[in-house]
C-alpha cells in the first residue's frame, strides 16, 4: 500500500525525465501554455480568429505568411517575438499574468529544439528503465535527479518520525501510541508497511475529512486567487 502511493506521488517527477539540456514538454513547457497562454489560445477561448497552441497542428500552420511556430524556420517563429514585445507583449498587460524571464527562456528552448508536442506523462505506457536498481527502485530515481542538481539525500529520519509521517499521510492522523510502540520494538523488515492503521470512527471521519478541507482549499483557493 505505501510503495504503490509513494510510487505514484514520485516516480512521474524522474522516470520521464530527460536529459538536462532538454526542455520537456509535459513537465516544463505544458504548465506555462496552460497558465499563461490557454486563456486566450487554448481548446476554451472565445476568439475562433486567434492561433491555437495547445494543439501541434493549429500551432504550426500557415497563417498568411507567418507562423505561430514555423516548422521550416524555427527561429523566425511569432512565438518567439510576441513573449517578448514589450509594446504588445503576451500575454497582454491586463490579463494578469506575465511571463517570467525563465518561462520566456523555456518557450524559446523549446521552439528552437523543434517544438514537439508530447502527450501529458499519466497517458504514455511506462516502460522499464533498464537498470538494476540498487536499494529502494524509487530512491534510484530520486537519487539521480538529486545527483543532477548537485546534492544528496538527508540523513535518514529515526523510526518514530518514519511512522509519523506515513500515518499523517496516509490517515490524516498521528500513529496510535500503541501501534508506535509496537513498531519501535519490531524489528522485522516488513514492519514500516504496518504502521498506517487504519483509524476507527470518531477519528476515520475526523482524519479524512480535514485533509479533504486543505486539499480542496489548495485546489481552489490560491490558484484562483493567486494575489492572495
Amino acid at each position: 500500500m505505501n510503495k504503490f502511493i509513494l510510487s505514484f506521488l514520485i516516480l512521474p517527477l524522474f522516470l520521464f525525465s530527460k536529459d538536462s539540456n532538454t526542455v520537456d514538454f509535459a513537465r516544463e513547457v505544458l504548465p506555462v501554455l496552460s497558465d499563461k497562454c490557454y486563456a486566450c489560445h487554448g481548446p476554451d477561448t472565445k476568439k475562433k480568429d486567434l492561433v491555437r497552441l495547445d494543439l501541434e497542428e493549429l500551432a504550426k500552420k500557415d497563417l498568411g505568411g507567418y507562423h505561430a511556430i514555423d516548422p521550416k524556420d524555427l527561429e523566425e517563429s511569432e512565438l518567439l517575438y510576441r513573449i517578448i514585445d514589450e509594446e504588445d507583449p503576451m500575454p497582454p498587460e491586463d490579463f494578469g499574468k506575465t511571463l517570467s524571464k525563465k518561462e520566456q527562456e523555456i518557450i524559446r528552448q523549446w521552439v528552437l529544439s523543434g517544438a514537439e508536442y508530447e502527450e501529458h506523462w499519466s497517458f504514455v505506457p511506462p516502460t522499464k528503465a533498464g537498470i538494476e536498481p540498487v536499494g529502494n527502485p524509487i530512491d534510484h530515481f530520486i537519487d539521480a535527479k538529486l545527483k543532477e542538481e548537485g546534492t544528496n539525500f538527508g540523513k535518514e529520519a529515526d523510526r518514530a518520525t518514519l511512522a509519523r509521517r506515513a500515518s499523517l499521510i496516509l490517515n490524516g492522523l498521528p500513529p496510535e501510541p500503541a501501534d508506535l510502540d509496537a513498531f519501535l520494538k519490531d524489528n522485522d523488515e516488513g514492519a514500516y508497511e504496518q504502521v498506517p492503521q487504519p483509524p476507527t470512527c470518531p477519528q476515520r471521519l475526523w482524519g479524512t475529512y480535514c485533509p479533504l478541507l486543505v486539499g480542496r482549499g489548495a485546489l481552489w483557493g490560491y490558484p484562483r486567487a493567486p494575489s492572495r
